[in-house]
């Protein structure tokens, strides 16, 4: 509701992240980092991007947890 007394709706059929319109890697690295960064700064954020991003070929989860921890 507008401050005018107009109604407006807009309906999204597909919203993004869906499965009909996934998120792209550069989608997913900026909502990371606009949720991430803020609670563990630049630098331990873009490590624990970047351990996400490489869990296929990961060791032991515990170098991934410590990028996690503020």
């Amino acid at each position: 509701t507008c401050v005018d007394g107009r109604i407006v709706h807009h309906r999204v059929d597909h919203a993004l992240g869906s499965i009909e319109r996934p998120m792209s890697d550069r989608d997913l690295d900026a909502k990371f980092d606009a949720l991430v960064q803020p609670v563990l700064g630049g630098a331990k954020s873009r490590h624990l991007r970047q351990a996400c991003w490489s869990l296929a070929e990961a060791g032991p989860l515990q170098a991934l947890l410590t990028h996690a921890r503020p």
